[in-house]
């Protein structure tokens, strides 16, 4: 009998999340810049340009504090401008598929064991 050889899960390897690949993101941290969440690469656009404007106006560091805490309560209350965003997330957007700044759907798919794969740490007995 002959049986049929599978890939192993990848859910025990310190790279794998949700079905994706960190390995290439924890070895060149933020140098793919298109698997960046959509909806905080948005938000750091606005904050961007609310400092230019800010500065532009010479507004005093409180007030544009107490500027910025309005605009982002806005921010976060809109619904994002991402097809793929689900609510749901712990992450400061909500979105269930961000990790940190990265969103996990633009991530290399992971299908099991790869020669990558490294056991993920065990917690001291």
């Amino acid at each position: 009998m002959t049986a049929r050889i599978r890939r192993l899960p990848g859910n025990e390897c310190r790279h794998f999340a949700s079905g994706r690949c960190l390995f290439e993101e924890q070895r060149n941290p933020g140098y793919h810049r298109d698997w960046r969440c959509r909806v905080l690469a948005q938000w750091e656009e606005s904050y961007d340009e609310f400092l230019l404007r800010a500065e532009a106006f010479r507004l005093e560091d409180a007030a544009a504090a107490g500027l910025w805490e309005r605009r982002m309560e806005r921010l976060v209350a809109a619904r994002p401008d991402c097809p793929d965003f689900r609510q749901g997330g712990a992450g400061a957007t909500g979105c269930v598929h961000a990790l940190a700044d990265l969103c996990l759907l633009r991530l290399p798919g992971c299908a099991g064991r790869c020669r990558r794969f490294a056991p993920c740490p065990r917690p001291e007995d």
